[in-house]
């Protein structure tokens, strides 16, 4: 077969296995890739990777606590240094360890939490029956909503009442160590106001010497609509006060192991830690069409913290101060 009977076989067969190939292509549609730090109709159709929890899902979850609720979603991991009503638990994604806090940012309601001393934060004044959704994005998107958010970001977002809302809510439980947690909502909404009252009181003894517990807190979610505008403001009290039982010691070398022989035990029984805390946020929401929606709120946070440490003799006062304005045109 001479070359030029080979250059055009090879174009036949070419040609014809390339219309077959082109009738076996699939066209998918757009992908259109975007990020904002703006509330979203469909989050979950953003191009990361976002789980979100349902007030349903957080009502049938057997969670007590809200970082308990928060470690059943894969990638996340729950620390607690005393395990009372988790109380300054941390929450990791992605598995940065000692670093978490460092690298994964809690928000409620878009406001970050985390403070810039790195210090826990106090889940157990979020009711969790307050809550309407949890957004968690575990990736770098996170970053999106400001540093810290190497891991992935959550964002609690709280309830707002339907119109013609009328709910009362009065709970108590008690267990075991002497707990005892009283729960109380009030919800009312019509055309013109919406208003979320929640109270929350916390006692127990904890499971190790020297581990008791006493908190307060105390929230309001307000809401004034006009025309095309909706005012709202947004409060919260907490108080918390906590006895710190130390660690237990563990030295095969020397046959110390204090956590198999008393591990309710204590070697610091003046040890505590007292934390209060306030936010306040100003703002208002208005709509000029149905695309067009302007979004401008401000705010102050404060953070007192008391803790004393009787074997070092060390006695630490901190008190944290933020102010912040965010306006958002979207």
């Amino acid at each position: 077969m001479s070359l030029r009977s080979c250059f055009v076989l090879f174009i036949f067969v070419y040609v014809i296995s390339y219309n077959t190939f082109a009738e076996n292509i699939k066209r998918f549609e757009g992908l259109i890739v975007n990020g904002t730090r703006l509330d979203q109709n469909n989050i979950e159709d953003l191009p990361l990777n976002i789980s979100v929890i349902t007030a349903e899902e957080i009502k049938l979850s057997p969670a007590q606590t809200l970082p308990e609720l928060l470690s059943q979603e894969p990638g996340i991991q729950k620390s607690s240094q005393f395990g009372n009503h988790a109380v300054r638990s941390d929450i990791d994604i992605r598995g940065f360890g000692a670093r978490g806090t460092q690298n994964t940012l809690i928000l409620l309601d878009g406001k970050r939490l985390n403070d810039n001393d790195q210090s826990t934060i106090n889940f157990s004044a979020i009711p969790m029956e307050n809550i309407e959704r949890i957004e968690i994005i575990k990736s770098a998107g996170g970053v999106l909503y400001g540093d810290g958010a190497v891991g992935g970001a959550i964002n609690i977002i709280t309830k707002t009442p339907s119109y013609k809302t009328k709910k009362y809510l009065i709970e108590q439980r008690a267990g075991s160590y002497d707990s005892i947690q009283t729960d109380a909502a009030v919800e009312y909404g019509n055309e013109k106001i919406s208003l979320n009252l929640f109270g929350n009181l916390i006692h127990s003894d904890g499971y190790r010497v020297n581990n008791k517990l006493e908190q307060r807190s105390l929230s309001i979610n307000f809401s004034y609509f006009i025309n095309n505008t909706e005012i709202f403001l947004k409060s919260g009290i907490s108080e918390q006060n906590l006895r710190l039982p130390g660690d237990r010691a563990v030295n095969f070398v020397t046959g110390i192991d204090e956590f198999s022989s008393d591990r309710k035990g204590s070697d610091d029984p003046f040890d505590f830690a007292i934390e209060e805390g306030s936010f306040l946020t100003l703002g208002f929401i208005h709509s000029f069409a149905d695309n067009i929606e302007l979004l401008v709120d401000g705010g102050y946070k404060t953070k007192e913290s008391d803790i004393f440490v009787e074997n070092s003799q060390e006695f630490r006062n901190a008190s944290h101060a933020n102010l912040y304005f965010s306006p958002h045109l979207k």
